[in-house]
């Protein structure tokens, strides 16, 4: 799986999840004003518990400014889901 970046506000991220150049998930980081993180993270791909833990991981070593999984200001949410799509923006 690789990352890549799709969009950068002051207070967030968007991330693409690929594999095989195929989109299979998209990773949401918000930043609040008191330093915790929240994460969302939708992925299209049947995914075991340890695999999730094992992407998590990946995600937080990878992407992760300054926060840490075991940090109590850090919550990252994944959902197992049929589908991404993607609407209203062209590729360029």
């Amino acid at each position: 799986m690789n990352f890549t970046k799709l969009l950068r506000t002051p207070h967030s991220e968007v991330w693409g999840i690929t594999e095989n150049e195929e989109m299979i998930g998209r990773i949401d980081i918000h930043y609040d004003t008191d330093e915790s993180v929240d994460v969302s993270v939708l992925i299209k791909q049947k995914l075991t518990q340890e695999q999730e833990l094992e992407l998590c991981e990946k995600i937080n070593e990878n992407l992760g400014e300054n926060a840490e999984l075991s940090d109590e200001n850090f919550t990252m949410v994944v959902s197992q889901v049929d589908s991404v799509n993607v609407y209203g923006k062209e590729d360029d």
